[in-house]
C-alpha cells in the first residue's frame, strides 16, 4: 500500500474512532459502545493529528503518484488544510476513495 493510501486509511480509521456515532450511522459497529468526546483536550488532539496528517501529506512527492492520487492527494490537502475534510466525508452526496 502507498503512503498516500495509508495516510488516508489511517485518518478515515481515526475519524470513525473519534466520532462514534457517526461510524455506527456507516454501519462500522466497532465502536458503538461509547459516545463522541467534545472535551477541549480531545479537540487539540485532533487538530494535532489532523496538522500531522497535512505536513505527511505534504511530503509525498506528486511526482511519484498516479494521476488519480495526486488529485486526491491535493483535495485532502485543500480540505484539511481549512478544516473542512470531515465535513466533505459525511456528505452522502460527496465519495471520496479511501
Amino acid at each position: 500500500m502507498s503512503d498516500l493510501r495509508s495516510l488516508f486509511r489511517e485518518y478515515w480509521e481515526r475519524v470513525l474512532h473519534d466520532d462514534p456515532t457517526l461510524a455506527t450511522q456507516l454501519g462500522d459497529r466497532r465502536f458503538e459502545n461509547r459516545l463522541t468526546d467534545c472535551s477541549e483536550e480531545t479537540r487539540a488532539e485532533k487538530l494535532d493529528f489532523e496538522e500531522s496528517c497535512l505536513r505527511r501529506a505534504r511530503e509525498i512527492d506528486p511526482e511519484t503518484l498516479s494521476e488519480c492520487d495526486r488529485i486526491e492527494r491535493e483535495i485532502f490537502i485543500e480540505l484539511i488544510g481549512v478544516g473542512d475534510l470531515r465535513a466533505v466525508i459525511i456528505k452522502p452526496t460527496v465519495s471520496i476513495i479511501i
